[in-house]
């Protein structure tokens, strides 16, 4: 036993090894074909004149009460998108790690998760925001049709109805029974929704379901004391060691996702801005599944990735390398129309002399969603151009919730 224990032991340890050698030397190489790609293309920066203020927006009337054929259905329009979100009522960082998680899941498990954030929902229609989500989960399908595995996700802000609820479809009611969801909103997500942290509850919550599915036999999954045991020692290493090579496949794919996202940029301003809006919060799942592995990452990789990128900046005004801090948020100076797209613009100024640089983003022009009924709804003010990379539109699997879930006022 304790010669096959340190076989085990010996092999994660030479893969590990391997791992960061490989992506160490993948991204020397990758540095110098970016540097090269720079000096050929030259300057493109494009620079538009200052402007504090904003063309008219075509947002909806706030007195507006949804429907379920009002809820864009964001992932017709990219299959990498599973957050709706039409008002804007959670942060761009938190909608991006959500999406993240909610693709995990979908690749790892096979089950398709829909988050839905709304103000309000039309209550003379609906009597219930469990009755609501039931609906809109079998308007679009959600989940495989031959597995029934999907979850919906509703958040209601309304205030004086504030509410979470979860909506399951059939093959997904064993793995995520009503008591689990109803856990799950109490004590997960609850002491998030309390302080307004929206984003951060979404997140945490689905952090939850995910490692629910991970580990469907075990119900004191997301107890605050979950201990575990093992008889043999062989059969922990094993699992161990499956798990880390899942760790490493997971964080291989992810590291090398990022890094052609960021390749996409045309100068090292875009590179930083694509860098940071690529699931800027998303780590959190790492460190707590694999931190034996995120920390020599972060070491190794991830820091000295970020401290490149910051000294490729270089004001235009005092020469100073890497002084340039980006300021946090982004304005959009021109609303995408269907003759002209939109831009976002960021801004960079030098820690040394003041002088800003505006970086502008083009966002494309997404075409309204049109209802049965005739009502239309426009989602170009989304910010596509923060997708991880880009995407085809897709579609939900065909499946159907017989109502299992639950719901949490607060």
């Amino acid at each position: 036993m304790r010669r096959g224990s340190i076989g085990v032991i010996s092999g994660i340890v030479i893969l590990c090894v391997i791992f960061f050698a490989t992506a160490l030397l993948v991204d020397l190489v990758g540095e110098g074909c970016s540097t090269r790609e720079e000096a050929k293309l030259g300057p493109k920066l494009q620079r538009y004149a200052n402007s504090n203020e904003l063309p008219n927006s075509t947002a909806q009337d706030a007195e507006l009460r949804y429907r379920v054929e009002d809820v864009p259905n964001v992932q017709l329009q990219d299959a990498a998108r599973f957050t709706s979100d039409p008002n804007h009522l959670i942060a761009e960082r938190n909608r991006i790690a959500i999406d993240s998680i909610a693709d995990v899941i979908r690749d790892t498990f096979d089950v398709e998760v829909a988050v839905v954030v709304l103000p309000n929902f039309d209550n003379s229609k609906y009597a219930t925001a469990r009755d609501f989500g039931n609906q809109l989960f079998n308007t679009w399908g959600i989940g495989n049709k031959e597995t029934d595995q999907g979850l919906l996700i509703l958040l209601v802000l309304e205030e004086g109805n504030r509410e979470i609820a979860f909506e399951t479809g059939y093959g997904l009611e064993a793995t995520l029974p009503d008591g689990i969801c109803k856990r799950i909103q109490t004590k997960i997500m609850l002491p998030y929704l309390k302080e307004d942290k929206h984003g951060e509850a979404l997140e945490a919550g689905l952090l939850a379901v995910q490692k629910q599915l991970a580990d469907p036999d075990n119900e004191e999954i997301i107890s605050d004391n979950t201990t575990t045991s093992s008889s043999d020692d062989g059969d922990a290493l094993l699992g161990f060691a499956i798990w880390t090579l899942f760790g490493l496949a997971f964080l291989g794919f992810n590291h090398f996702r990022r890094r052609a996202a960021v390749k996409k940029g045309e100068n090292a301003y875009q590179k930083q801005i694509f860098y940071r809006r690529i699931n800027p919060v998303s780590l959190i799942g790492y460190y707590i599944f694999f931190p034996y592995l995120i920390i020599p990452y972060a070491l190794f990789f991830n820091i000295p990735w970020r401290k490149r990128l910051r000294k490729s900046l270089v004001c235009e005004s005092c020469k100073s390398i890497g002084a340039m801090k980006r300021e946090k948020g982004s304005k959009v100076v021109q609303i995408a129309t269907s003759k002209a797209d939109g831009i976002r613009r960021y801004t960079f100024t030098c820690k040394r002399c003041g002088h800003q640089h505006f970086e502008d983003i083009k966002i494309p022009y997404v075409p309204p969603y049109v209802s049965s009924e005739g009502s239309s709804y426009s989602s170009s003010s989304y910010d596509s151009s923060s997708s991880s990379s880009s995407s085809s539109g897709g579609s939900w699997g065909g499946g159907s919730s017989g109502g299992g879930g639950a719901s949490t006022r607060f």
